[in-house]
């Protein structure tokens, strides 16, 4: 692990833990100031969104990074972006250095796709105590194995490379693509942040459906606005705007 990272990190291994995202939020809770980065060689009770349970054993990646993010609590949404492209492009990386193009794509809001199949996964929680304000960004990256019990197609880096990284390298690969990405958004907002994103985006030109949680909307993907929502051509030509949901290609 190269680890030039480091240097803005207080960085926390644990052999096992009940999530990443719950250890983030006892050091809120304690007291604890700066920003950390949490990795678990396992999860017992690993969540996704929704409150999902994400099975979490050995050989995977589970990280979580945690932000004081008291100068920018307006916009932390923005950071879900920020990490999938981080995401995105260390998987890249590890497929250009075993000479394998790899079909990547995003699929909004924070999932990361191989092949049409979920390889990773980010989940943003926000916590407020001692006057303060923190971002919580949880990421799970399968890597020598992935769920086959799911309703939902999945994959794993031992899938799709043949030499399969050691989880380590992937979460130092990882953040240095997301401190990349961090500086930029850092220094130049959000702009260019959405620009990449949607160069990125998985299967645009298809019906996609978003539920809510109330609704089911169907519609082709347009865009994402200036604050992350999603942008939906309903068959009537109204443009109807999400800024939360669940995305499932086709009607559903």
């Amino acid at each position: 692990m190269q680890l030039q990272w480091l240097r803005h990190y207080n960085f926390l291994i644990f052999d096992e833990t009940d999530s990443t995202n719950a250890e983030a939020r006892r050091l809120v809770e304690s007291g604890a100031s700066g920003n950390f980065i949490i990795w678990a060689k396992s999860q017992t009770h690993g969540r996704g969104r929704y409150g999902r349970s994400w099975q979490s054993p050995p050989g995977n990646l589970y990280m979580s990074i945690l932000l004081d993010s008291n100068r920018f609590a307006s916009k932390q949404q923005e950071l879900s972006f920020v990490t999938s492209l981080g995401v995105y492009n260390a998987i890249r990386i590890i497929g250009l250095r075993n000479k394998q193009k790899l079909n990547l794509g995003l699929k909004w809001p924070n999932d990361v796709l191989v092949h049409g199949a979920k390889i990773a996964g980010i989940l943003l929680e926000t916590i407020k105590t001692h006057n303060r304000q923190y971002l919580i960004i949880g990421i799970g990256l399968n890597i020598d194995n992935h769920p086959c019990d799911i309703d939902r197609d999945t994959t794993s880096m031992s899938a799709i490379v043949s030499q399969v990284p050691e989880v380590s390298h992937m979460l130092d690969v990882i953040m240095s693509s997301f401190e990349h990405y961090f500086a930029l958004w850092q220094a130049q907002g959000f702009l260019p942040i959405r620009h990449l994103w949607l160069q990125k985006i998985y299967n645009p030109k298809h019906v996609m459906t978003v539920n809510d949680g109330r609704n089911r909307i169907s519609g082709i993907f347009q865009d994402i606005d200036l604050n992350g929502a999603i942008r939906l051509k309903l068959a009537s030509g109204q443009i109807y705007t999400l800024s939360a949901g669940e995305v499932f290609f086709g009607h559903v």
